[in-house]
């Protein structure tokens, strides 16, 4: 009789560990998600070479960027100035991509570049049917912020008249306008000018300043006078060309990071 006993209990135990078993839910483990190319985010503009000619790209035109999501579409960007804004032109492709090449589709055209990408930079290089190349160069998550990249002191190194007159002779035959310079300090701004018929004498403009919207003017309030001028420029990472008439020519002042005059 115990030994039926036994048995019996036994049974019932076997068959409560067994539905215990056959309840327990499946574990499924967890499958690592792919990551992404590297190509994919937000790639900003930062110059563009034509051959072997280096392009002063507008202000405005900086800020163009190229946007590759993970489902194969892309936005490219251009930005163009107006009068009184820099507004932005959207554009919807789709890309694939492999080793070393990315292609760009639209339903009208293809593009084919070569591609590298070296840490945060990305180069692309198109080659058109007559020999042409342009190599573009783009820097990730880049935040373009136009007045802050313009602090720190520019000296002049170089002076134009219609894009095509060398005047640099202005400043080595005076050694006056070569001290010329301009000091950006957070919403400040010092421009150094010197009158050659006052024995170049130093005159000193302070006051505070902005960058207008459209990213082609300054325009800069004395703190003397309470008066605003303004100022139309182009700004590269290693150069600031600024432009103002001289009797009927227009006169270009390009200012580097470094001097050049003594």
């Amino acid at each position: 009789m115990k030994k039926s006993l036994f048995i019996i209990v036994l049974c019932v135990l076997c068959g409560l560990v067994a539905c215990n078993k056959e309840q327990q839910p499946e574990v499924t483990p967890d499958v690592p998600e792919t990551p992404p190319h590297p190509i994919v985010g937000e790639w900003r503009l930062m110059n563009i070479i034509n051959n072997k000619d280096t392009l002063i790209l507008e202000n405005c035109a900086r800020k163009s960027s190229l946007l590759f999501k993970r489902d194969g579409t892309l936005t490219r960007t251009f930005y163009q100035k107006t009068e009184d804004d820099c507004k932005p032109i959207p554009e919807a492709l789709t890309y694939t991509v492999t080793t070393n090449k990315v292609v760009l589709q639209t339903d009208a055209n293809t593009e084919n570049y070569d591609y590298t990408i070296v840490s945060n930079t990305l180069t692309l290089v198109y080659k058109n049917q007559s020999g042409g190349v342009q190599t573009s160069t783009y820097e990730k998550d880049y935040k373009y912020d136009l007045q802050k990249e313009l602090i720190g002191t520019w000296y002049i190194h170089h002076l134009r008249r219609d894009g095509r007159y060398d005047y640099d002779w202005v400043l080595t035959n005076s050694n006056c306008r070569s001290q010329q310079k301009i000091v950006f300090d957070g919403n400040n701004i010092e421009i150094h000018q010197y009158k050659i018929k006052a024995g170049c004498k130093l005159v000193l403009f302070e006051g505070t300043y902005r960058v207008l919207p459209n990213l082609r003017v300054i325009e800069a309030r004395s703190k003397r006078f309470n008066k605003v001028g303004l100022t139309e420029f182009e700004y590269t990472k290693d150069q600031l060309i600024i432009y103002r008439w001289v009797g009927n020519e227009l006169e270009e002042e390009i200012y580097k990071r470094t001097p050049r005059w003594k």
